[in-house]
């Protein structure tokens, strides 16, 4: 059996590395999806909804801020409180401080987008009866 290490160096955010060395962690951007490895479970249905609830911040890390994190200038991104309370696969807990996978957000983007992509078919189609009818 093969065994997979992964060793994670961090000079400057220390607490933010925490690569696990298990199933499905990520190394190098990508992962193991074959689907002849999974049972899959259900769908994932987070979508449109969930992300009309969050609100991409602009940041700066506090200064002396206890988890260690030195500020390299501003920052871009989500509050982990607040997309754990509408999708919380996405929020992780460790040493105390929330951390955030981006793939569960990332997939809700992909429902996002058929969601909007059904509608534009929905609405295209009505307008094409309303042309037809003379409106």
């Amino acid at each position: 059996m093969k065994k997979t290490i992964l060793i994670c160096v961090c000079l400057m955010l220390p607490f933010a590395c925490w690569a696990a060395a298990r199933a499905g962690s990520r190394a190098g951007g990508s992962t193991v999806s074959d689907g002849r490895l999974k049972n899959v479970e259900g769908v994932f249905d987070a979508g449109l909804a969930e992300l009309r609830q969050l609100t991409p911040v602009r940041y700066r890390y506090k200064k002396n801020n206890p988890a260690g994190i030195r500020d390299s200038g501003e920052h871009v991104g989500l509050i982990a409180q607040e997309v754990q309370a509408v999708i919380p696969e996405a929020v992780q807990g460790g040493k105390g401080y929330l951390t955030l996978d981006h793939g569960p957000i990332l997939f809700a983007m992909l429902n996002a987008i058929k969601e909007q992509a059904q509608e534009i078919e929905s609405l295209k189609a009505e307008m094409d009866v309303l042309r037809r009818q003379g409106r």
